[in-house]
């Protein structure tokens, strides 16, 4: 997978759509980085979604990985690393939305 789309689509997991939607607010959501890469916001849910897909960076996660980003001595698995990550997203606000224009 060449980068840009691979940084497209983290990007995409990891951002998300503010909360709150008035008319007022840029309504924008996504933005050409550079030619063939976009950066797209989405929702908390899909990037929860997204995160909770296993790929390959996951499959080559060790042992030691899985349990040193759950901060855990006992055996982490696979699913309750993807089941802690889908956890970790959030909308951003309004004010991060518009820096990010």
């Amino acid at each position: 997978m060449p980068w840009p789309l691979a940084v497209a689509m983290i990007a995409a997991a990891v951002l998300s759509l503010p909360s709150r939607a008035m008319a007022d607010e840029p309504t924008q959501a996504t933005w050409q980085i550079t030619p063939g890469t976009r950066l797209a916001l989405t929702t908390a849910a899909e990037g929860s979604r997204l995160f909770a897909v296993a790929d390959s960076f996951v499959e080559k996660l060790s042992r030691f990985d899985l349990q040193s980003r759950l901060k855990s001595a006992q055996p982490v698995t696979r699913n309750a690393y993807l089941a802690f990550v889908a956890q970790q997203t959030r909308s951003f606000t309004y004010a991060e939305t518009t820096t990010l224009q």
